[in-house]
């Protein structure tokens, strides 16, 4: 007897591997994702984001729109934009230029990381 089995992910993914650019690290703020049962859901993976120049570029595409959001040292949103369904790419204004933690806001979820411009 032979028996198979196949799994379709019929997710967000990407075309897969690493985006060009520079790697930035991302670490999660919150999560409110949590069920009525008292458990708490896991949160969805880290997203893959790298830096080139001004580009951002993230390895997969979101299934909703995304909120980003670049702050200064003292906390200032200097840039904030909303990433439309299934874009991977995200060009910062060339007038951006330092250290800035950019924020990622998924759902409930909030990422955050670290990038110089």
């Amino acid at each position: 007897m032979f028996l198979f089995a196949s799994v379709t992910y019929a997710g967000t993914k990407g075309t897969g591997g690493d985006p060009p650019g520079e790697p930035i690290p991302l670490s999660i703020i919150n999560d409110d994702h949590g069920l009525e049962s008292g458990f708490p859901k896991s949160p969805e993976d880290t997203p893959t984001v790298s830096l080139d120049d001004h580009t951002l570029y993230f390895a997969d595409a979101f299934s909703e729109v995304v909120a980003i959001e670049l702050k200064d040292a003292s906390g200032t949103v200097v840039y904030s934009t909303n990433l439309p369904i299934g874009t991977q790419t995200l060009v910062l204004p060339a007038t951006l230029s330092g250290t800035y933690t950019i924020y990622i806001y998924v759902g409930g979820l909030c990422y955050y990381g670290q990038i110089t411009l």
